[in-house]
């Protein structure tokens, strides 16, 4: 899947105090992926599911200008901010052995970290645009779950703890090649 012409900025710098951003609809995106899934239903409602993606999300314009955080750059090709190229999901119910009415239940994830660039004290781009990556994101949540039965209605109560690996997870990144902070999540 991919767009072409797309709206996207180009950046012009016309003298030391003065630059152009001009609108112009040259950007053009791709998406590619390839998943693979495995689903296993077991007895009494139990069931597992694993799921591996692997995908590409390139621009040949991956820059956002915003007076908000502007940037003092020519446009550049790269990974979008939302790729990820490897991805892996998995969640299921599975019963517990000499608890016949529990489950127990998970959720997980992993993905490559999102990209991001790096900028200098003139907000320009070091290097290629999104060429350094956040870390790996990782999730894991777990819960036990007891099914039951109340005036005909099938019902469950349920239990657990999100995110029980700790990881950090970053979202945002001193990424100020200048900063004494810089890459410091």
């Amino acid at each position: 899947v991919g767009t072409d012409r797309d709206f996207a900025y180009q950046y012009s710098p016309l003298a030391p105090t003065m630059n152009e951003f001009r609108l112009g609809n040259a950007r053009t995106t791709s998406y590619r992926s390839l998943q693979l899934t495995v689903h296993r239903m077991f007895h009494q409602e139990h069931e597992i599911m694993l799921a591996y993606t692997r995908s590409s999300a390139h621009s040949n314009a991956v820059l956002e200008y915003t007076l908000d955080n502007p940037v003092f750059s020519p446009q550049s090709p790269g990974p979008l901010p939302w790729d990820a190229p490897n991805k892996v999901v998995s969640w299921g119910f599975l019963p517990l052995p000499h608890f016949k009415k529990w489950s127990f239940g998970y959720s997980a994830e992993w993905h490559t970290g999102f990209p991001f660039s790096v900028f200098n004290q003139f907000q320009q781009v070091v290097g290629q645009a999104n060429s350094r990556r956040f870390p790996d994101f990782t999730m894991l949540s777990v819960f036990l779950e007891r099914r039951f039965t109340l005036k005909g209605y099938h019902l469950a109560l349920r239990g657990g703890f999100e995110d029980v690996t700790g990881s950090r997870n970053p979202m945002v990144v001193q990424n100020n090649i200048d900063s004494p902070n810089f890459l410091h999540y």
